[in-house]
């Protein structure tokens, strides 16, 4: 790869105090720079990383600085100035950064889970041949942007706890399956199925099997095949299927009871091996201590095994 001698010089400089802070102080708004307190204002570091469009890599932005307001009922609030050097013109370059000042602010609220969010500014300089040729607009991003930045930066919550089972089956083609996501998590999903398993009926068969098995890996019933029950009461057209996942659900039984019959054993085994070897040594009257060390067992067990031997 080739080095990039503009960037590396930018870099260079803008870790000198001596340039950043001049810097800072030709193009920060007035209305943060009368608020700085310049003493406060340092290079910052937080981990944020950002995917880089052209070459789909991971990097950090270039410079992040912090600094603090100097008015005393500011004390703690906090403000990034962030700084990127560009060498050619770059259409993207409002999603860029974007996307650097949201991994910035993630990485500081993981770090500091409890803090409200500080503010954050970002400047783009460019070092090219010819004036920038595009506006830093994100709506030039967009084909249509009226339509487009009336949804951006604003997701749209669906809250299923919140939402009633009555409004949830309203919901054609998914409502069945919601009322299912619903409940799962729930205490009361098992007395629910009743209610639940009729609406799978008309799902895809893939997805109502799926959705089977999904109850049985992450639902605690009170009953030994429990849910097996529920299905053949609730759906007593899938025999076959239910027949299937009974198999299933019996053969995974069986294969974690004999795994853990298996690590019982071998564990009831050793340890009886060691029992039965200490037994011996005792027998013949080998020093306790010495069996200890070599056993592993406490004092207080030998002691046991030395009564059963002498009764």
């Amino acid at each position: 790869m080739r080095t990039n001698h503009h960037d590396l010089n930018f870099k260079k400089l803008m870790s000198e105090r001596s340039f950043f802070e001049p810097f800072l102080k030709t193009y920060l708004p007035s209305d943060l720079l009368t608020q700085i307190d310049w003493k406060s204002v340092q290079i910052y570091s937080s981990g944020g990383k950002h995917l880089e469009n052209k070459t789909d890599q991971a990097f950090e932005a270039d410079i992040v600085y912090l600094a603090k307001f100097r008015k005393p009922s500011y004390q703690e609030f906090l403000f990034w100035f962030h700084t990127e050097h560009q060498s050619t013109p770059d259409q993207s370059m409002m999603l860029r950064i974007i996307n650097y000042q949201s991994s910035e602010l993630l990485a500081y609220k993981k770090q500091n889970p409890k803090k409200l969010l500080p503010g954050i500014l970002s400047f783009v300089y460019f070092q090219g041949k010819k004036p920038w040729p595009f506006k830093l607009d994100l709506s030039e991003n967009f084909i249509d942007p009226e339509q487009s930045l009336k949804y951006f930066g604003k997701p749209i919550l669906i809250d299923l706890p919140s939402l009633s089972d009555q409004a949830i089956q309203t919901h054609e083609g998914i409502g069945s399956i919601e009322l299912l996501l619903k409940h799962v998590r729930l205490k009361n999903c098992e007395r629910k199925l009743g209610f639940i398993l009729p609406g799978l009926q008309s799902v895809d068969t893939q997805i109502r099997m799926s959705l089977l098995k999904y109850l049985s890996d992450v639902v605690e019933f009170s009953e030994e095949n429990g849910l097996v029950k529920a299905i053949e009461q609730h759906l007593p057209q899938d025999k076959d299927d239910v027949m299937a996942l009974s198999d299933q659900l019996i053969q995974k039984g069986r294969r974690e009871g004999i795994s853990q019959g298996i690590s019982q054993g071998i564990s009831q085994g050793i340890s009886q091996g060691i029992e039965l070897t200490a037994r011996e040594m005792l027998l013949e009257g080998t020093d306790v201590n010495f069996i200890r060390r070599v056993t592993g067992l406490s004092l207080e067990k030998l002691s046991e095994l030395k009564k059963e031997i002498t009764n």
